[in-house]
């Protein structure tokens, strides 16, 4: 292992899902981050430990700022520092047609989409920096 950290929002599936695998099998720490989806973030971290690769998972919403707080604390805790932030969460939920959309739905779509990747860039930002 390199003792490289990369952190990566919304891992528990999709693109985020094989991006956590690529830097595990490259010899990176990971954080799989996930906010619904834990069977799957589990999966994903045993299938890194299993070819010999060290992975942590965490619950947070990339939308709210005290989570993503709360998981780039951990990950300073437990790795003394972040090399690499993916910001791939991304929420776009349903089908509804345009006009269809609720203001609620925008608020969602704006919380992950927009600030999780503020909060999570500016939370990390001075730990990547000072190292």
């Amino acid at each position: 292992m390199n003792g490289k950290t990369a952190v990566i929002t919304g891992a528990s599936r999709g693109i985020g899902r094989d991006i956590a695998l690529l830097f595990a099998q490259n010899g990176y720490n990971v954080v799989i981050n996930y906010n619904t989806g834990q069977d799957k973030a589990e999966q994903i971290k045993n299938e890194i430990t299993e070819f010999g690769g060290i992975a942590e998972i965490f619950k947070a919403n990339v939308g709210n700022y005290d989570d993503a707080k709360k998981l780039i604390d951990f990950c300073v805790e437990k790795y003394d520092s972040i090399d690499v932030l993916v910001n791939n969460a991304g929420l776009w939920r349903g089908s509804k047609p345009f006009v269809e959309t609720t203001s609620d739905d925008w608020k969602k779509r704006i919380d992950v989409n927009i600030l999780g990747l503020m909060y999570f860039t500016h939370e990390v930002l001075p730990n990547m920096i000072e190292n």
